[in-house]
């Protein structure tokens, strides 16, 4: 019985242990590309700046480590429940006969196969009940076809042998045609010694550097606060100098930003002398922007409806087109004499580059937009 599925400390530690080994890499080739502190100024100079280069790379190698720790470790964790399903669920085959006797096969055991270019599957051991040939069955029910080992003297097929002394697995290879032989031999003591040796190894690692390389859930979740900060204020004074790069941000800038009273004062001003009087301002809107509703009499009577508000419109824009005022799309309405319309003040740098980029005289944006 197979158990892929491990403890959560497991994926931990692994984890951790790779970002050690990582980080202790990344120390290792900067110490290497490290030249010796000088005794002229810029050189000691040149000295700090490499350090504090390294550092920042590191630091930044630790905090990406942090980030990515859990779906890294969750991808692991699904890719083994997978295993484990594979193993555990995958129904035996319908058996073929003994390709050698035609004898019947049971199954003695099976092996998850997983190379990382293929699929993963599993493959069942059979023993013939008759001639007690071994052989190993595919997912499908056909039998596993090896690419068959030559004799590296005269090419032809060899015959392979396995012999188990305790601990130790000889394989030969014998050749029928030219008599060659050769043998490989396998000792599974020293192989498990060395596996618990690297293991032991690999602790020391883990529990020397785990608290310098590998960071804690605060500090983690402080370099995210501190990186997304950065991306933040990167990204504010990449916009701001695109903004101040605009043309529009210069002109922008030069508008007087005229108050509801000034505005007022300046409009009553242009009406001298034209015929229109007793601009009467209603109640401002106030919401994004600032919108004041306005009333003037029209005070020559020989003036048709059409020219009242034409001139009117004419008069207002020119008396505007240096404020941060603008007269609304709508234009001027004309009801027995009493010419009605709103002004609309931008207050921000944004929206005075959007009325000057807009070029026109009148504002056509929507009310609160």
């Amino acid at each position: 019985m197979m158990n892929y599925i491990r403890e959560p400390s497991y994926y931990d530690d692994l984890y951790d242990l790779l970002t050690v080994q990582e980080c202790l890499r990344a120390e290792s080739l900067s110490a290497l590309d490290s030249e010796p502190e000088g005794k002229l100024p810029e050189q000691k100079i040149k000295k700090i700046w490499q350090k504090v280069g390294n550092d920042l790379y590191l630091y930044y190698k630790k905090g990406e480590r942090y980030q990515n720790k859990s779906k890294v470790i969750a991808d692991w964790k699904l890719r083994d429940e997978q295993l484990q399903d594979i193993y555990d669920h995958t129904l035996v085959p319908r058996l073929p006969y003994c390709n050698l006797c035609n004898g019947i096969l049971k199954v003695i055991d099976k092996n998850l196969i997983d190379y990382d270019d293929k699929k993963p599957h599993l493959e069942f051991m059979v023993e013939c009940q008759n001639c007690n040939k071994k052989s190993e069955v595919n997912e499908d029910g056909s039998f596993r076809v090896r690419k068959p080992k030559r004799c590296i003297k005269c090419s032809s097929e060899v015959t392979t042998t396995y012999s188990r002394t305790k601990q130790v697995i000889t394989t030969t290879y014998s050749c029928s045609a030219c008599g060659y032989a050769e043998s490989d031999t396998l000792d599974l003591s020293a192989d498990d010694s060395e596996y618990k040796k690297r293991q032991a190894e690999d602790r020391v690692l883990l529990d020397k550097y785990r608290s310098k390389y590998c960071l804690s859930e605060k500090e983690g979740q402080d370099f995210v606060r501190d990186t997304l900060q950065i991306e933040i204020s990167t990204k504010h004074f990449k916009e701001l100098a695109e903004k101040k790069a605009d043309p529009s941000y210069q002109v922008a800038q030069s508008i007087k930003k005229s108050s509801i009273v000034e505005i007022e004062t300046l409009i009553n001003k242009s009406l001298d002398h034209t015929g229109y009087t007793n601009l009467s301002l209603d109640k401002p809107e106030i919401d994004r922007y600032v919108i004041v509703p306005f009333t003037i009499l029209e005070s020559k009577i020989e003036r048709s409806e059409w020219d009242s508000k034409h001139d009117l419109q004419k008069l207002l824009i020119k008396t505007l087109e240096p404020t941060n005022w603008r007269l609304m799309s709508a234009g001027i309405s004309y009801r027995m004499g009493y010419l009605s319309g709103k002004l609309k003040a931008y207050e921000t740098t944004d929206d005075l580059m959007k009325m000057v980029k807009q070029g026109k005289n009148l504002d056509e944006t929507n009310e609160n937009s």
